[in-house]
């Protein structure tokens, strides 16, 4: 006979809103740390297979394809002055210097330099196994030679300095060697073909300027002896002399002409002076006067009446100063008394002038009685100029010969200079500071580069690996994987039983027997939040649903009934998994009358519960006879009338279903029940199911309080090993010293 306490009245449960629809899937974020952690020991192989990989690779290289590197330097010097100039000098400004070299460095692999090197007979002699790879049905292709050397020929000015750095890589030395001295020579041929063809231009330039100089000089010669000859200069003192003389008589007859004129030219002068005064001329008044009767200084004075009058109207009908029309009308009114002192200023210059040049013409008709006279200084004047040009033609022609004979020193002095550069080894701009040489170590493989190449490439790869194995894992594996599900809530975490230092002798009934187990310590963790959800929305019932079969769903049952039992709160469990029932073994009691018997109304729900066995333990209605398990029932009417039995008579019931994914049993009596829970087994079930079971779990009656994480592993929540160990030293009994 059951002793269940008395019933009472259930507590409806409120409303909830419908749920929001789901967004998209969330990216999962990465924690380096917490992934070097997990994977420390498979990057720590990957790291010295990466070393042996490296080791190898060198090991290989060196057997098989080694690289050996001739170089040739050039030093580069400025233009040759003079070839009493101190070599190697830099006269030319930096930026022309650095322009030459990275000039020439292209001149090193130009098409003229390559076709000469590929075409020279020494370099299948010298070369043999290089030109050996470019032959075509027997004979050597100098075409693939040019392809090859642009691609493996390294040329480059060093930034800075006068040196050109030419070098190459291959396989064998000798040829390496030879190959880099060919076109070494190859170059300096065609710079100094270069160099000489200029030099040539520039000398047969000199030459002819030096023949058309030599021809000047005869020309002006010739010139100056014709003009002396035409001239008769023995006599040019003396007819100088004479002119000069009859000049100065004809200019005394002019003074008194001149006298004559000073009185007009003196009237004239002021007027003139008050015309150019730089305060404008100051006109006299019967001027003035005469001015301001001028008919066009009337009309002007008329139309600014009228505008004064247009003025005055618009002001007595109201309209201010800043009205429009106004502002336009003043502002023509003003223009119009400009213009009327401009036309004023304009009629007196006019007559102002026309007075000045009356008095002009009188000076000019007593100008004109000395015209005569000033004609017959000007014939005398003229004659003086004459015989001063011919002796300053002849002068002319003495300094045109001089300068004839400086320049044709100079460019012999040039022609002679650049002879003698000609002749000197820098003329070029380039030598050869540092012939090449046969290579006695290899370029390539070197050990720094072989053996970190070999690691990185390795252990980028494994990287690779675990980066693309991580975000393609859709397990849960803690609780930043719940928090990538929308709408998804985390109540709590279950530790792994082999993460628990006490040893966990039975995950069932830990929290009974392992009171200070870090797994009971979990429970109660879990026990606080499911207290507070459930009393603040006034639910009594709860379904307890696994994803997947051996998610632990049942351990989280009679654990979180013990933690709550222990808590004095009321419990009943209920084993509704009429699949694979176990709570009745976990708990020591009959699998039957039970559940399945009181859905068949078979037996009564009081006689059915089986009180526990000692306080602090919750009641039992175990599954019932294997006869009356029949599934719908879990989710017909009678289910709901059990539930409402069991909330009156218990503060709380907690249901046990099969996982979801293998039946539709938790769902039914999740739609009879008032809360319910998920429990995933950590690295089993995946996102995707999780949150499709959250959402069928969402809507139905029962609201869905959230996701237990269940066997969470230290290695899947990076700090999760330190709180482990924290709790299990914080529950040891502490010792007196």
């Amino acid at each position: 006979m059951s002793t269940a306490p008395a019933p009472r009245p259930p507590v409806p449960a409120p409303s909830r809103p419908a749920p929001a629809p789901q967004p998209g899937m969330a990216i999962p974020t990465l924690d380096p740390i917490k992934l070097f952690r997990k994977y420390q020991w498979i990057l720590l192989i990957a790291s010295f297979v990466g070393i042996g990989v490296g080791i190898a690779l060198h090991v290989g290289l060196l057997r098989f394809y080694p690289t050996f590197r001739a170089t040739a330097i050039f030093q580069c010097y400025a233009p040759q002055v003079s070839a009493g100039s101190v070599e190697g000098a830099i006269r030319a400004d930096r930026d022309e210097f650095e322009r030459f070299m990275a000039t020439q460095a292209l001149v090193i692999k130009s098409d003229v330099v390559l076709q000469r090197f590929a075409n020279d007979p020494r370099l299948e002699r010298e070369a043999p196994n290089w030109t050996r790879t470019f032959y075509e049905n027997g004979r050597y292709n100098p075409s693939l030679a040019i392809e090859s050397i642009k691609k493996t020929l390294k040329v480059r000015a060093v930034s800075g300095s006068q040196f050109i750095e030419m070098s190459m890589g291959w396989r064998k030395r000798e040829d390496v060697a030879a190959v880099v001295g060919l076109m070494r020579q190859s170059y300096l041929e065609v710079l100094r073909t270069q160099t000489g063809s200029e030099s040539t231009k520039k000398k047969d330039s000199l030459v002819r300027t030096i023949q058309d100089l030599d021809r000047e000089l005869t020309r002006l010669q010739g010139s100056k002896r014709q003009l002396i000859a035409d001239s008769r200069i023995d006599s040019l003192d003396q007819r100088f002399n004479e002119t000069q003389n009859a000049l100065q008589q004809l200019q005394t007859k002019v003074v008194q002409v001149r006298l004559d004129l000073e009185s007009i030219r003196t009237t004239l002068a002021n007027y003139e002076q008050e015309l150019n005064s730089p305060a404008g001329p100051n006109y006299p008044d019967e001027l003035r006067a005469q001015v301001d009767m001028d008919p066009v200084m009337n009309n002007a004075r008329s139309v600014l009446n009228n505008m004064e009058s247009q003025l005055k109207a618009l002001q007595q009908n109201g309209y201010g100063p800043m009205h429009r029309e106004v502002t336009l009308l003043r502002a023509q009114i003003d223009g119009q008394k400009a213009q009327i002192e401009q036309l004023r200023q304009s009629i007196l210059a006019d007559r102002f002038a026309a007075i000045i040049d009356g008095a002009r013409r009188a000076k000019a008709g007593l100008e004109a009685q000395q015209l005569d006279s000033d004609t017959q200084v000007q014939q005398f004047q003229a004659r003086l100029v004459e015989i001063t040009n011919i002796q300053a033609q002849i002068r002319d022609l003495d300094q045109q010969i001089e300068r004839v004979i400086t320049s044709r020193s100079a460019r012999q002095d040039e022609l002679s200079n650049l002879q003698a550069v000609d002749r000197l080894e820098t003329n070029t701009r380039v030598v050869t500071y540092q012939t090449e040489t046969v290579p006695d170590q290899v370029a390539f493989p070197v050990i720094y580069i072989t053996v970190p190449l070999g690691y990185i490439a390795v252990v980028g790869m494994v990287g690779l690996w675990i980066l693309v194995r991580e975000i393609l894992d859709q397990r849960i594996k803690g609780p930043s994987d719940i928090a990538l599900i929308p709408r998804a809530k985390l109540l709590g975490m279950i530790a792994a039983t082999s993460e628990d230092p006490s040893g966990v002798k039975a995950v069932e009934t830990v929290v009974r027997d392992q009171p200070t187990s870090v797994l009971t310590e979990n429970f109660r963790q879990l026990r606080a939040p499911l207290t507070k959800r459930l009393q603040a929305s006034g639910h009594r019932s709860l379904v307890v649903i696994g994803g997947m079969p051996g998610s632990g769903a049942t351990s989280v049952v009679t654990n979180l009934a013990f933690a709550f039992s222990g808590a004095e709160i009321r419990v009943l469990v209920v084993d509704a998994n009429f699949r694979r029932p176990s709570l009745h073994k976990i708990l020591g009691k009959n699998e039957g009358p039970g559940l399945a018997d009181v859905l068949a109304r078979s037996t009564s729900f009081e006689s059915a519960v089986q009180p526990a066995s000692k306080p602090g333990e919750p009641d039992l209605l175990s599954v019932g006879t294997a006869a009356n398990r029949i599934f719908e029932r879990l989710g017909a009417k009678a289910m709901s009338e059990v539930l409402e039995q069991a909330s009156a008579a218990y503060d709380m019931v907690i249901i046990d279903t099969a996982p979801a994914v293998v039946s539709g049993d938790g769902l039914a009596i999740a739609n009879r029940a008032d809360a319910s829970i998920l429990v995933v087994k950590a690295l089993s079930e995946k996102r995707g199911l999780v949150a499709r079971l959250r959402n069928e779990l969402s809507d139905t009656r029962a609201e869905f309080l959230g996701v237990i994480i269940n066997g969470v592993r230290s290695s899947a929540g990076g700090y999760f090993r330190r709180n482990i160990r924290a709790t299990a030293d914080y529950q040891r009994p502490q010792t007196n010293a």
